[in-house]
């Protein structure tokens, strides 16, 4: 053998194998990783909306209406939603259609998400529908529109309430409630719907429901839960 060949480097054929086998353990951890922790922050957020539905709901008592808790979930800046549903709503016809077949109920890590959703804005104010009705039933398109807006009360306080209506593309609509639960700088909103094509629904309907929530303890140093708006005329 010459002294070249003796001297001569070793092959370097294996290494790049090798290397690609070390990265590509590499990312099957990191995948295992990022999978187990998004498995445990889905059963984290699981865990908080549960907590919110019990928060709210501690008697062991069936719910008005039959509702029962059908998904729920926790997401950020401390903000969850539970959704309850009316299973007699799934019959064909619908055996109660003055009573609301989908309630959620949202509970914010402050007031303002909440409350604005109650604001006197141009979208949240009844407006004359003459023409949008004349094109919709021309050619049925999606839009929102509020109805009616006004207080309700319940359980000694009082508080905003909004009703709107949606009009969907496939020429049907759907009424929506959506009542105020902010405590202070807890921001809550429960919002519930009706069947589809039902006109019946009212915010007194809601009562019994709203009764059997159990609200935060308010801040005594935060502003009055619940006060009076000073102009329900729009009632």
């Amino acid at each position: 053998m010459s002294e070249a060949e003796r001297t001569a480097p070793a092959a370097q054929g294996d290494k790049p194998d090798g290397l690609f086998g070390a990265l590509f353990v590499i990312v099957a951890i990191a995948v295992v990783l990022a999978t187990a922790i998004a498995v445990v922050g889905l059963r984290i957020q699981g865990a908080d909306a549960l907590a919110l539905y019990e928060e709210s709901f501690p008697s062991d008592e069936p719910l008005p209406f039959g509702l029962e808790l059908v998904d729920g979930m926790a997401m950020a800046g401390e903000a969850r939603h539970v959704v309850l549903r009316r299973p007699s709503a799934e019959s064909e016809p619908d055996p109660e259609p003055e009573l609301p077949e989908r309630v959620v109920l949202q509970r914010f890590g402050g007031a303002l998400p909440a409350t604005r959703q109650f604001a006197p804005t141009r979208a949240n104010l009844p407006r004359d529908l003459t023409d949008d009705l004349e094109k919709w039933e021309s050619a049925p398109y999606r839009f929102e529109a509020v109805t009616r807006r006004g207080t309700v009360q319940f359980g000694g306080m009082e508080t905003d309430f909004i009703a709107q209506r949606t009009f969907e593309d496939d020429g049907t609509f759907f009424d929506s409630i959506r009542v105020n639960l902010t405590v202070g700088q807890k921001g809550g909103v429960l919002a519930a719907a009706w069947p589809t094509g039902y006109e019946g629904a009212t915010v007194e309907a809601l009562v019994p429901l709203l009764e059997r929530i159990q609200l935060p303890e308010p801040d005594p140093e935060a502003p009055p839960a619940f006060e009076a708006p000073g102009d329900a005329s729009a009632d």
